[in-house]
């Protein structure tokens, strides 16, 4: 376990080591996202030689600073809660590494580690890697950037040797979810049908 845990920090250090040693003048515009996730996968305990579908919810958000401009490479940290078949609650941090392939479409790669505390099972810490590719176009106007995503997930248990998951999902941005709905409600609230007249 302590050989699995040197590893995943060592991967973290240089992860963050090589980000951060990019040009100065790339950090220079930060873009900020919260988005809730669904999706579902496979844990596995090789120990046990057992297998077993797992299913998720999660909060994700990133801030990431790259160029005052759309397409350019941004780096920055990512913060992930979620829970496992409503079983567990976890929390991990890390860095993200966002890549532009496409006009608005980034593929992005994150590290990091975490903690997991589990009802049924033993807590521990884990290994956090993730993909997402998506919608994520730069804003002009505000520092908060909406992304809706396609996400690959994978947990490596650094307590316990061979236990692993990996998950696949959605995730929509909260904009999406709590803050246009209730934007519609108060409006149409305080504000009555518009084809009504006065």
């Amino acid at each position: 376990m302590a050989n699995d845990v040197k590893r995943a920090a060592a991967f973290c250090a240089l992860f963050t080591a090589v980000l951060l040693a990019q040009d100065s003048t790339v950090l220079a515009d930060g873009q900020w996202s919260a988005r809730l996730g669904s999706g579902a996968g496979l844990r596995t305990d090789s120990a046990a030689n057992a297998r077993e579908g797992v299913f998720e919810l999660k909060l994700a958000a990133d801030l990431l600073f790259g160029g005052p401009r759309p397409n350019v490479a941004r780096v920055g940290p990512l913060v992930d809660l979620r829970t496992g078949d409503f079983r567990s609650a976890e929390a991990a941090g890390g860095i993200s590494l966002s890549l532009p392939l496409f006009q608005g479409f980034p593929l992005s790669i994150s590290a990091g580690l975490g903690y997991a505390n589990r009802r049924a099972e033993t807590d521990s810490a884990f290994a956090l890697g993730r993909v997402t590719f998506g919608y994520h176009p730069y804003n002009y106007f505000n520092a908060y950037a909406y992304a809706l995503d396609f996400y690959i997930d994978t947990r490596i248990d650094l307590r316990r040797e061979g236990v692993w998951q990996l998950t696949a999902g959605l995730e929509i941005d909260l904009e999406f979810v709590i803050v246009v709905p209730v934007m519609f409600v108060v409006r149409s609230i305080t504000e009555g049908d518009p084809d009504e007249p006065d």
